[in-house]
């Protein structure tokens, strides 16, 4: 089975979101040439192939989607977690949708 948590590790291109996640705020990359937010982070903008990126608070108010209740772990390493909540949640930004996986203890 695949361990999928351990994509949470952080890495250079999502240092400063899990940074800014510890300190309960929420940063999302910005692309300096087309202005688009974008996540998961990544060293080039998905939208216009920028690499000039920049690291930007953003509100974290927002509507929930969609959620589902998970009770079967997908791992051995989410094990302990079940049962929790993976809510899909559009944020107020100026663009259409931005998807987060929120994780709530129930």
């Amino acid at each position: 089975m695949i361990e999928h948590k351990k994509s949470l590790i952080p890495d250079s291109d999502s240092k400063e979101f899990w940074d800014a996640a510890k300190r309960h705020e929420l940063f999302l990359q910005k692309c300096c040439q087309c202005g688009r937010y974008h996540y998961p982070p990544s060293p080039v903008c998905p939208n216009c192939l920028s690499l000039e990126l920049k690291w930007e608070q953003v509100k974290g108010d927002g509507s929930i989607y969609s959620f589902t209740v998970v009770r079967v772990p997908i791992g051995s390493e989410w094990a302990q977690e079940v049962p929790y909540i993976l809510a899909t949640i559009e944020l107020e930004l100026k663009w259409s949708v931005l998807s987060f996986t929120v994780m709530l203890r129930m």
